[in-house]
């Protein structure tokens, strides 16, 4: 077993143990995580063990949520309170990844992308332990807000790659993560309106469109979301005037 940092994208490649952990180089783990996740993989016959985890901030720890995982790891990836899309609280077969790398495009929520092209084309057996063995340490702003514009935008490429995973799997699900891509794509194309073209939001903008003409306003969604996409496709201005009064 070989345990990396999360973005030692190379390092992948010259694994030669049979399973592969990741740490960022910020948090900490508890020394017997990663026994006990290969204890789970070896009792439950898995090729995924995961743990819960803690977050700590300004020094207070505060316990992660994960409930008990009962679905598939595609769809548990994107339940509240599901697995995480995190790559650190888990333990791989290396077998998953020789095919899957990290997007190194990718600055935000990069680590939802790789599990999820794990799970596209492979069968994940996932195994789960409660214990907060991973401890995630928050550090200042989100990501969303400490990089760059261009930087940003790449979270709507991970979200649409969310999509179209859960389309073949969750239908409702995916209508779901539909309406979080539009609600992001038109707050990054309102944010940089003055840069739409340069910042390839204009793409991005024409999936929104699509998803909305394939029919999502007929889905059983919830009417305050049919609300909020139609207002911040049609109506951006007005939408987030009445948002910023609301906050």
């Amino acid at each position: 077993m070989q345990v990396y940092r999360q973005r030692e994208i190379a390092g992948l490649d010259k694994v030669q143990g049979a399973y592969v952990g990741f740490v960022d180089s910020d948090d900490y783990i508890e020394e017997n995580m990663y026994e006990l996740l290969m204890q789970s993989i070896k009792e439950n016959d898995s090729n995924v063990a995961i743990c819960n985890y803690n977050t700590i901030e300004n020094g207070v720890i505060k316990e992660g949520i994960i409930n008990k995982p009962i679905k598939s790891f595609a769809i548990e990836l994107m339940t509240p309170y599901g697995i995480c899309g995190y790559g650190v609280n888990k333990l791989y077969d290396i077998s998953l990844l020789r095919e899957v790398k990290f997007n190194e495009k990718v600055y935000i929520w990069e680590d939802t992308l790789f599990n999820f092209n794990i799970a596209k084309n492979q069968e994940v057996r996932y195994s789960y332990i409660d214990d907060r063995l991973y401890n995630y340490v928050q550090n200042g702003e989100s990501a969303l807000h400490s990089v760059n514009p261009e930087k940003q935008v790449t979270i709507l490429n991970v979200q649409n790659e969310i999509v179209n995973v859960l389309e073949k799997v969750d239908k409702n699900l995916a209508n779901e993560r539909k309406v979080h891509f539009i609600l992001t794509t038109t707050n990054l194309a309102y944010q940089y309106k003055n840069n739409i073209q340069e910042y390839k939001i204009n793409e991005y903008l024409n999936i929104a469109k699509k998803y909305l003409k394939s029919g999502l306003l007929k889905e059983r969604i919830p009417i305050i979301s049919k609300i909020k996409i139609v207002g911040a496709m049609y109506f951006p201005k007005l939408y987030n005037i009445v948002k910023e009064r609301r906050n």
